[in-house]
């Protein structure tokens, strides 16, 4: 017998690969998070006031089960071993890489159950649980560059659902004209929050803490912008900046 597909865990191993486990795909569960639900009842009005999305409207989700059922058939010893090596994550904070979904992870905590067992010991079902948290996020950041920028520039992105922290480094920033002794900066905001950072430095990166970019399609907007007089900007186009945008990406 020859396991195909299967899981990766930790990068160390694989379910399908190191131990011939055999992923019985129709008895895994993975289900939507539920949404947190922050409510008040208040005496003299109907229903409840509903606070769940009042962080700027973005909505937070509860930790979900994913469970993952294997098969193993082989010697007793092959069978032991293989049940020794998959239990050694019961209990630990692992990160699970499924071939079917190759460029997104599960993180969570494991707890590894032995369901059935052959009475002589060459059969084993087994299942792997997480208590997992609600995103599937992307292995690799994703990279957003505008090399001449120059005023105010929309870019569409499609972040799935998860919100995110934005990283912004400007490699350059240049003067259309010379001599010209302004200060200049590139300005980031996302339509789906009413904040905006202005960004200074130059070759290293800032991460945007301030806002987080909410799930779903929507606009990151970048802009070169002029001081004005104290900490007042202005978008301009005398400026060109070379500018990379990265987060990273996360869905159910």
């Amino acid at each position: 017998m020859k396991a195909i597909n299967g899981i990766s865990i930790n990068s160390e191993l694989h379910t399908a690969r190191d131990l011939d486990m055999i992923l019985i795909k129709n008895e895994c569960t993975a289900d939507n998070p539920e949404p947190k639900r922050l409510t008040e009842n208040i005496p003299g009005r109907d229903g409840v006031v509903d606070y769940s999305a009042y962080y700027d409207g973005i909505v937070f989700f509860e930790n979900r089960p994913v469970t993952y059922k294997f098969f193993f058939g082989g010697t007793p010893h092959e069978v032991s071993r293989a049940v020794e090596k998959l239990n050694r994550y019961h209990g630990r904070q692992i990160t699970v890489v499924e071939d079917d979904d190759p460029f997104y992870s599960l993180r969570g905590l494991a707890s590894v159950s032995v369901d059935e067992r052959a009475p002589y010991g060459n059969y084993v079902y087994m299942t792997l649980s997480l208590d997992a948290e609600p995103y599937r996020w992307r292995t690799e950041p994703t990279v957003l560059r505008e090399k001449t920028l120059s005023g105010t520039k929309y870019i569409e992105v499609e972040n799935d659902v998860a919100p995110v922290n934005l990283t912004i480094k400007i490699n350059s920033l240049v003067p259309n004209t010379t001599p010209d002794f302004s200060t200049y900066a590139v300005r980031v905001s996302t339509l789906s929050s009413n904040y905006s950072e202005v960004v200074q430095t130059v070759g290293s990166e800032v991460t945007i803490t301030n806002f987080l970019m909410k799930g779903g399609a929507q606009k990151i907007k970048l802009e070169t912008v002029k001081l004005i007089s104290q900490s007042s900007w202005n978008a301009v186009s005398s400026v060109t900046a070379d500018v990379i945008i990265k987060f990273t990406e996360g869905k159910f």
